[in-house]
């Protein structure tokens, strides 16, 4: 079963935060060259650090070497210059194109060629997670660009009046800058609203918790000029159309396959040994399952290949069974067990607390059982881990599929699916279901959307707040629901609930996969363009499919991999109809933390800053810590997480930073 650890039996870590940093003369004047050394101290990867200074720029460089194949990515090109930090996941692709060896290309080697064959938006033909500055001597100008997603944050300040600074964490702004940062009350409210706080998403992506630092949206392009001027561009969209070209589920299944396969490729495109999560769901068995495949059959070169699992309690029988299965086909994956039952705690005060993400606190919240795996990963040689977050948003699925079905005049599908579904209830529940997500979604224009609205975002249309803040926050976060409200009803109304309902949940990116310094990479297989491109394009009803033989909600999902990979991943995984869930450690984790960091709610910093009213917060901690509230989806506990995770943010911030 291989090697068992306990959580403090991890490998020593180095803190990381890599990526790139500089700054730019908006009117060529010389660079502040003293906030852009103090930058450059915050700047650290696993790869050497790089720097170049020229007569109005300066930039460096230092990333993750997870693949063996970076190189030095600041790359000079007669009089242009390119800084660039990431993965290229299609580099043999790439090569190939290029007319480079595929077996000796280097990121480097890549950029150099793509920069000279495609001009300096050569970013737009690379796949993976990269931030990059790309600097036009001769032109006067500079492009600043992340990928499609956003995987690579990039934040932006002000330097003094005409240099613009910019940098991979925020870490690197703050400490080019002497002036105490001042905290962003616009996001606190937004952080506050329903919308944030049960509706996961936010109306301003390009905002942060710190007034003045701003942050770039995914898949954005920034053009910046030497007489002052921005132009930014959003360069890519997700696909707003759905694709009816097939018929047949096992149609989409199989194009899901070869894309899926081909960008398990890439992603294994690594000299160093290979790490996943497998937790025993559906995503992560897929990750593993195609991947041992690959390289028992040797289609890729062979990798020493470690698997990691977090268990809480005494862990679920159900899920070891899915994950001896996989085992017990690919005997030379090596698994390994972290127990995780006190490693849920808030980053920022715990254990790993120097690990933190400094950005935005909804962001560092990941059980330090995360931080453990990649810690264990990295002592075992593995410079990334491969996981399945993010498929639930685009590929999960969900039963919205009536519409969908109604509109592409898909009657035998139609007519199938309502009776099986008439044969599981009574005919009042048939006929109340079918009005609810079968009747409902087909009404024309305002009504419609207003239904849409009513179902799923009902906590921002009642604009209600739980009695917890101060008078003056109440009143400016009401108004900003109402703001909000006005957003929603202006969106533009795709063609299903369903594909509604995925785009709500992807754009904009509500996560923040890299912001954590660990010195192991995280690699998301499901948040590849390809994927993304076609997965958010298939009618509703090939990802979600009631059968006879499907007896809960969970075993009628994710049909594009159950269909397409059955023949590679374990029965007990592709057919399962259960999924274990472990939102007990995060429960215990707010009530145990709850009563320690507010103690004295009248010196908590949120009620310094005029956010919460101490009595009220009292009370609202005390009734979330009794026995009357009893159910953990209680709306007051999400209000009371969310504002734990400021306190803590706030306090973590101010020690390291100060707080005007």
């Amino acid at each position: 079963m291989g090697e068992k650890f306990p959580h403090g039996d991890t490998a020593e870590h180095m803190i990381m935060r890599p990526g790139i940093c500089g700054i730019i003369s908006l009117d060529g004047s010389a660079i502040d060259t003293g906030s852009f050394y103090r930058m450059q101290e915050k700047l650290a990867g696993n790869s050497p650090n790089r720097t170049t200074i020229g007569e109005w720029y300066a930039l460096a460089q230092a990333g993750y070497e997870s693949s063996g194949y970076e190189d030095n990515c600041l790359v000079h090109i007669g009089e242009s210059t390119v800084c660039f930090e990431g993965r290229i996941d299609n580099r043999l692709a790439l090569a190939k194109e290029l007319g480079i060896n595929a077996n000796s290309a280097t990121y480097s080697g890549i950029i150099n060629a793509a920069f000279n064959t495609w001009g300096p938006h050569f970013y737009k033909r690379i796949l993976g997670a990269f931030t990059a500055c790309i600097v036009l001597a001769g032109e006067n100008r500079a492009l600043l660009v992340n990928d499609h997603m956003g995987l690579r944050p990039v934040y932006l300040s002000e330097v003094g009046k005409n240099q613009l600074a910019f940098g991979s964490d925020i870490c690197q702004l703050l400490a080019q800058n002497n002036a105490l940062p001042q905290l962003n009350r616009a996001k606190v409210l937004e952080m506050f609203s329903p919308l944030y706080v049960d509706d996961e998403g936010w109306s301003d992506p390009g905002s942060t918790l710190l007034e003045r630092y701003a942050t770039l949206p995914h898949g954005t392009s920034v053009e910046i000029n030497r007489d002052g001027r921005r132009i930014s561009t959003q360069y890519w969209r997700p696909p707003d159309q759905l694709q009816r070209s097939r018929k047949d589920i096992r149609a989409y299944a199989e194009d899901f396959r070869g894309i899926y396969i081909e960008v398990m490729r890439d992603f294994l495109d690594s000299r160093y040994p290979i790490g996943a999560d497998l937790s025993g769901g559906i995503d992560s068995g897929c990750n593993v399952a195609v991947a041992a495949d690959l390289m028992s059959k040797g289609e890729i070169d062979a990798h020493d290949f470690h698997t990691f699992t977090a268990v809480f309690g005494k862990g679920s029988l159900t899920e070891k069974v899915k994950i001896d299965s996989v085992l017990n086909r690919w005997p030379f994956i090596e698994q390994h067990y972290i127990q995780g039952d006190d490693l849920c705690n808030f980053l920022e005060s715990g254990q790993y607390k120097d690990l933190r993400a400094t950005a935005n606190c909804s962001r560092m919240n990941i059980p330090e059982s995360y931080v453990a795996i990649c810690q264990l990963a990295a002592r075992l040689g593995c410079r990334s881990v491969l996981t399945g977050e993010a498929a639930d948003w685009y590929l999960e699925g969900t039963d919205a599929i009536w519409d969908s079905l109604i509109k592409s005049g898909n009657s035998k599908e139609l007519m199938r699916s309502a009776k099986i579904l008439r044969a599981r209830s009574n005919a009042k529940t048939f006929a109340k279901y079918m009005y609810m997500y079968a009747l409902r979604p087909l009404l024309p224009g305002r009504l419609g959307t207003e239904e849409y609205l009513r179902e799923y975002y009902a906590s921002t249309l009642h604009a209600e707040v739980p009695d917890l803040f101060t008078e003056s926050f109440t009143k400016d976060l009401q108004e900003l629901m109402r703001q909000q409200i006005a957003m929603l009803r202006k969106k533009k109304r795709l063609s299903t609930w369903n594909q509604q309902l995925e785009h709500d949940l992807m754009f904009p990116p509500n996560h923040g996969w890299q912001g954590i310094a660990v010195d192991t990479e995280l690699k998301l297989p499901y948040l590849d363009k390809r994927l993304l491109e076609f997965g958010l394009t298939v009618p509703p009803e090939f990802k979600f499919r009631l059968d006879d033989d499907r007896v809960s909600h969970y075993g009628s999902r994710k049909c594009l991999q159950r269909y397409g990979l059955e023949d590679i991943v374990p029965h007990e995984i592709i057919q399962s109809q259960h999924k274990e869930v472990y939102s007990t450690p995060v429960d215990n984790r707010l009530s145990e933390s709850l009563p320690v960091v507010f103690a004295d709610p009248y010196k908590a910093l949120v009620t310094e800053m005029d956010i919460t009213d101490p009595k009220k917060l009292r009370k609202a901690i005390l009734y979330a810590l009794s026995d009357e509230c009893a159910d953990p989806a209680d709306p007051v506990t999400a209000w009371l997480d969310t504002l734990l995770s400021l306190e803590l943010w706030l306090r973590a911030t101010k020690n390291d930073f100060g707080l005007a």
